[in-house]
């Protein structure tokens, strides 16, 4: 994100704001859009509040959606066994792609899990 732009909001997510669920529907009609089945590891909402998921999203103000602003990125962090963990569900809105939102995210992230302990995150690309 540029200097000029707002401050990017990136929280600790319960689920619970609607908001959230519309655009990890549309993430996963993305992927299934755009991925062979076999493929598609992306995790619906039943998923993601599973306890051995961490999930962030990230806000930008904006007076013209309820608090926290606008959401504009999520990922997770899946556990998968002590200091090792797996990156997932990582989307960014197309109305603000390649401004840095994605790597914000990430970048939290990777925090995160070093603050959690983890040694070692993977990501699933669903390539051969």
């Amino acid at each position: 994100m540029t200097s000029s732009a707002p401050t990017l909001q990136i929280r600790l997510d319960d689920l619970r704001d609607p908001r959230i669920e519309q655009f990890m529907e549309e993430h996963l009609q993305d992927m299934r859009a755009t991925s062979p089945p076999e493929s598609v590891h992306a995790l619906d909402m039943a998923r993601l509040r599973q306890p051995d998921i961490r999930f962030w999203t990230a806000w930008l103000p904006d007076e013209a959606a309820p608090a926290p602003g606008r959401l504009v990125g999520t990922g997770a962090l899946k556990h998968l066994e002590d200091g090792h963990a797996e990156l997932k569900s990582m989307r960014t809105d197309a109305t603000v792609r390649g401004q840095g939102v994605g790597r914000a995210v990430l970048e939290h992230i990777l925090g995160q899990a070093v603050d959690l302990g983890y040694q070692r995150i993977s990501l699933e690309t669903g390539s051969q």
